[in-house]
């Protein structure tokens, strides 16, 4: 929801609008200096949280892990190896399946 927040107020669109955007890869070259401070802040929340753990790797799920580039983002700021799955958005529902 931030990325999308901040694109709706970068370009003065709605929350729609914006979020139509930010599903599209083929937009998302473009809107990565847009969202790149957000990507920045969340990978300081994860360092602060992973701080103190031996952590090998992080692996990003979701919606927004989808975004081209939020892995390296995620890795340079945390020096932590991240790594995006096949069809994030899915994982949980996936893994429910497979293993319920």
């Amino acid at each position: 929801m931030h990325f999308t927040l901040v694109l709706a107020g970068a370009h003065r669109i709605s929350f729609g609008e914006a979020e139509a955007l930010k599903i599209n890869p083929e937009k998302q070259e473009r809107l990565f200096p847009i969202v790149h401070p957000v990507m920045e802040k969340v990978a300081t929340i994860i360092a602060r949280h992973i701080a103190g753990y031996s952590v090998e790797t992080l692996y990003l799920v979701g919606g927004t892990s989808a975004f081209k580039g939020i892995d390296e983002v995620i890795a340079s700021v945390t020096g932590v190896r991240t790594f995006v799955p096949t069809n994030p958005l899915f994982v949980t529902p996936l893994g429910v399946a497979k293993y319920n």
